[in-house]
């Protein structure tokens, strides 16, 4: 070790030292005399706090660090006060985490500095200076030297993130763990998971092993999303065609880098044949229409929940590392579904189970351990045959060929995804629904089933029918206090106020009583200044005159 640098860690250590004597020093003082034993150069004056992650035993020290030359203060990782020649200081467990924020000749503070987990650097220690000092010895024990910085020995670093940078773990990342080399990924699979599954109420559940050169969907079903995308049939969607959600999309290794499988597993909320309170293709004036779908807590939450301690308690038993998606990845989940086992693509372009029919929601856990293929027993042919059910009931005609969706046309795209104007061509179709459709799976022979002889959704249970169908008026006098408020728990609330509105309108134009819509919708279009809105309250006005009209010579 050179004397220079001996010098520079000496300075370093020093300075820490006599800077805990000042625990109330306030943030953005100015100091005079130290300078740089490097640069020569005074230093711009930083608060640091260190924290404790055990609240009980929250301790907090406020010193003021000086960043020299032309270096900057980092904020993300590494801690460097030093010049270029010095090493970088970093932090030797996630126990601590450095809150850093800089400060203008005028005291104001910026942002604070991203709080993450920092590499695991074991501590190198200087002629005994540390082991004298717990703090210091917590704070500068990453201190690392260049002879001895790349052997195992003393450096063990943690998993590079997706994206290859020490950046913050995603939330829906479980935190890396050693791999168990005793783990049977056998007996892993066929009796360790059916037991997890079970204890969270989830239903069928399959495991589909990748190929570690190629980890991704199938070239057909690659090709096939390519083409959907160069057809436009995503519409306003525009992230789903971006470069890199693209790449993450046929390529899995870059969402969780060293994936090796993956578990797909179902929640079911279908209400059965008999959940329904009308047909698909009827309506109650002044009632609005919400898919099955909709009428619990969002599935994004309930599923997430579930699929978060499922890859915690996979990986706390083998090791590893996992991650998790309930429609919110780059996925191609219902090929990776029909891949899996889980049941077929139908001409409606969902995945259908050949015993339980369409009505769930698909949830993956992403894994770096080797997990073996595990196919559920399904008995029954499947697939679609001559039928066309879906196709000839879709109001819209979006299903453009089988297994295809143009979601420009879709309800479901149209009340939820779309954030414009809805086109009129679409308006009339729509009738009564406002959030989500659930038409082509109504009409499906493989959903024509009730549960146990039970009318209920397994997941929602018994649901009002003010879920089911809200009164169409009532949430035209929604504000936003009062939509939050109830919709705080439903995947509704994603929307927005307005959407849901405009969503309204065209409802009511469809189904509106006309002697009480016509009096509302005039009152709304002089209350609100939305021209969103307001195109659609005037359509509803004369769709409503429209009806009123055709209804005239049956009047009598």
């Amino acid at each position: 070790m050179s004397e220079h640098y001996r010098n520079s860690l000496r300075w370093c250590i020093g300075l820490h030292r006599s800077l805990l004597s000042w625990p109330q020093k306030r943030p953005g003082c100015q100091r005079t005399g130290l300078r740089s034993p490097v640069t020569g150069t005074h230093k711009a004056p930083v608060t640091a706090h260190w924290q404790t992650r055990d609240h009980e035993r929250a301790v907090k020290h406020t010193a003021s660090l000086w960043a020299g030359g032309q270096k900057r203060f980092p904020w993300r990782g590494d801690f460097d006060v030093l010049a270029p020649c010095v090493p970088p200081l970093r932090f030797p467990s996630s126990k601590r985490q450095l809150v850093a924020s800089r400060h203008d000749e005028a005291g104001s503070e910026h942002a604070p500095a991203d709080q993450h987990k920092c590499e695991h650097i074991a501590t190198v220690s200087l002629e005994g200076a540390l082991a004298k000092d717990p703090v210091s010895t917590g704070v500068y024990a990453a201190v690392q030297d260049p002879e001895r910085s790349t052997s195992t020995e003393h450096t063990q670093r943690a998993p590079a993130s997706p994206s290859g940078t020490s950046r913050k773990r995603p939330r829906n990342m479980t935190p890396y763990r050693p791999v168990r080399s005793e783990v049977d990924y056998r007996a892993l699979v066929d009796d360790e998971l059916p037991r997890i599954v079970k204890g969270l109420g989830l239903g069928p559940t399959a495991v589909l092993a990748l190929d570690p050169q190629h980890p991704g969907p199938t070239e057909q079903a690659k090709n096939a999303y390519l083409s959907w995308l160069t057809a436009g049939y995503h519409g306003s969607m525009e992230y789903m065609a971006r470069t890199d959600r693209i790449q993450r999309a046929l390529n899995y290794e870059q969402i969780l880098p060293g994936v090796r499988a993956i578990v797909v597993t179902t929640l079911f909320y279908w209400p059965g044949k008999s959940g329904f309170t009308a047909p698909a293709d009827a309506a109650t004036p002044n009632r609005g229409t919400v898919s099955c779908y909709a009428w619990g807590q969002d599935y994004h939450r309930t599923l997430g929940q579930k699929l978060k301690q499922l890859a915690e308690e996979i990986h706390a038993y083998a090791g590893g590392q996992g991650r998790y998606y309930v429609d919110t990845g780059a996925l191609l989940e219902r090929h990776i579904g029909e891949s899996a086992g889980l049941g077929f693509v139908g001409k409606n372009s969902l995945l259908i189970h050949p015993q339980l029919g369409s009505g769930f929601f698909l949830g993956e856990v992403l894994t770096t351990l080797p997990l073996p293929s595990k196919r559920p027993d399904l008995s029954g042919r499947g697939g679609c045959g001559r039928c066309r059910k879906c196709r000839t009931a879709c109001p819209t005609a979006a299903i453009v060929e089988d297994r295809v969706v143009d979601a420009r046309r879709c309800i479901s795209y149209l009340t939820i995804e779309l954030k414009d104007a809805i086109p009129e061509e679409y308006r009339e179709a729509i009738g009564s629904l406002i959030y989500g459709c659930d038409i082509c799976q109504q009409v499906c022979p493989w959903n024509q089933f009730d549960w146990e002889g039970s009318p209920t959704s397994p997941l929602f249970g018994e649901v009002p029918q003010d879920v089911r169908e809200p009164d169409l008026l009532a949430l035209l006098d929604l504000n936003e206090v009062s939509f939050q408020e109830r919709f705080r728990d439903s995947p509704i609330r994603r929307i927005g106020l307005e959407r849901l509105q405009r969503n309204v309108l065209v409802a009511l134009g469809n189904v509106g009583n006309p002697h009480q819509s016509r009096a509302r919708l005039v009152r709304f279009l002089e209350e609100n200044e939305s021209e969103l809105l307001r195109e659609h309250a005037r359509w509803a006005l004369d769709r409503i005159e429209r009806r009123e009209k055709a209804a005239a010579p049956f009047a009598g």
